[in-house]
């Protein structure tokens, strides 16, 4: 019913950032309200350079030395070479040393949150012949069905989890464009590359919200890497929820920064006594801009309906949340987005909607039942046993430095108020359904990148903070 995920900023946002006076500005000398470009860093290689470089030598000497073949009960984890390890302590460094010059050099940083994005991911794409996840083999099978048949079926009973795919094509219809166009023989030959290159297209959209509400870069790139490493649930690899999240979080993206009520900054500019384009707050938009950007996100929305059947539940919930504030208030857009949903579900969505429907008097109020891991989460072995005990302890660290922004970071609460309410709009579902067994990983998943801003904002200090 559903598709499997594998289980394997600010007192800083609302201050400026700590960059030099004579930082680069528009041409004409207008910042831009708050919108510099990124100068290219030159001079002399620094540690910055020589950080990815070191890292590079260490990574790529360890590849052919990754024992996948004779994999045991721990898989990969005992079959890294220590070689590997040392490249991401490495790039640890680096980044924490990129990070003092984020200010005026901000494309360091970000090459290390792409470079861990490649070590971390890259090793199954480049040494797997196949693919990798069994479910991601039955993706392209629904490929290789759809380019055979050339055809859809959302009205015929099909067994078990596969209604789905026929009742919400846009994934497997775009992999079937991409096939054809490419000229390969099948999704397969690229599909264990989905993850770092849906990686590599979130990272730009994070940096657009989180800059949002934030003009310290080192706050910026550290949310990104915080994203990254605490990501462990999986949805990137090659399924319809990878690319429905891509397309959620730039709806989000655009929102957050487009539909700006008149007033709002004002009145956050008195409570913080801060110029709103220094705080990262941004401009108010007219009512002309903002039915504008409805209309160009309405194809968006419209793609995530026809990818996927829950991100646009979270998608209509998030939008709900951001009613709660008029800074953000929008009727007019959570109406499409909602319009847009049932169309789908009561058309070609139809017949699973209806049976969900069914079954939903059994699940509402078992908030227990629907926050258990399902099959998703059953883990046998020592090695994903381990592996689960870490993601856990991920998840608590996370949650524990952001918790401490939220009492510590005042003002970064009620600059990026709408990011937090964005984040934790999702957790009423577990109310609602279990998903499967997968409710617990998805809230998760939706709620990650505000979690990961004010995470980032408990590590990096306040730029002129006093007291």
């Amino acid at each position: 019913m559903q598709q499997h995920v594998p289980v394997p900023t600010t007192e800083s946002s609302a201050l400026p950032s700590p960059e030099p006076a004579a930082a680069p500005t528009e041409p004409g000398g207008n910042s831009g309200g708050g919108r510099r470009s990124w100068p290219v860093p030159s001079g002399p290689p620094d540690a910055g350079l020589l950080t990815l470089l070191l890292a590079a030598g260490l990574w790529f000497y360890a590849l052919p030395r990754i024992g996948f073949r004779e994999m045991g009960d721990y898989g990969l984890l005992d079959r890294l070479p220590v070689a590997y390890h040392l490249s991401l302590l490495v790039l640890t460094a680096g980044f924490v040393l990129s990070l003092r010059r984020a200010g005026t050099a901000p494309w360091w940083p970000a090459a290390h949150c792409a470079a861990l994005l490649f070590a971390l991911k890259a090793p199954p794409a480049m040494l797997y012949d196949a693919v990798r996840y069994p479910w991601a083999s039955k993706h392209d099978a629904v490929v290789d069905t759809l380019l055979a048949n050339g055809e859809l079926r959302p009205g015929a009973a099909l067994s078990g989890n596969m209604s789905a795919y026929d009742q919400w094509p846009g994934f497997f219809t775009l992999d079937a464009g991409l096939v054809r166009a490419f000229g390969v023989e099948s999704a397969a030959s690229y599909a264990n590359w989905a993850p770092i290159v849906l990686g590599l297209l979130t990272m730009p959209v994070l940096v657009l919200i989180y800059r949002t509400f934030c003009q310290d870069w080192r706050l910026v790139w550290t949310a990104v890497w915080i994203f990254q490493l605490a990501n462990w649930v999986g949805q990137d690899y090659f399924a319809p929820q990878g690319l429905a999240y891509l397309l959620h979080l730039a709806v989000i993206a655009v929102v957050l920064r487009h539909f700006v009520r008149p007033g709002s900054a004002g009145r956050l500019r008195d409570r913080t006594f801060l110029d709103p384009a220094a705080a990262g707050v941004p401009a108010p938009t007219g009512t002309r801009q903002r039915a504008v950007c409805v209309v160009i996100l309405a194809p968006l929305i419209a793609a995530i309906n026809a990818t996927h059947q829950l991100t646009p539940v979270m998608l209509c919930i998030c939008l709900f949340a951001l009613t709660l504030t008029r800074r953000h208030r929008n009727h007019g857009l959570l109406a499409v987005a909602v319009l847009l949903m049932l169309t789908w579900d009561l058309t070609m969505g139809r017949p699973l909607f209806v049976e969900t429907l069914s079954t939903l008097k059994e699940s509402i109020g078992e908030l227990t039942q629907n926050s258990r891991a399902g099959y998703a989460g059953e883990l046998t072995g020592p090695g994903p046993e381990l592996a689960g005990t870490a993601n856990v302890l991920m998840v608590l660290a996370v949650a524990a430095l952001a918790g401490a922004a939220l009492v510590l970071r005042r003002r970064l609460v009620r600059s990026a108020l709408p990011l937090l309410l964005v984040s934790a709009a999702p957790v009423p579902l577990f109310a609602v359904n279990d998903y499967g067994g997968e409710m617990l990983f998805r809230v998760y998943l939706f709620g990650l990148p505000g979690a990961a801003f004010f995470a980032a904002a408990a590590l990096v200090p306040a730029a002129g903070a006093r007291g």
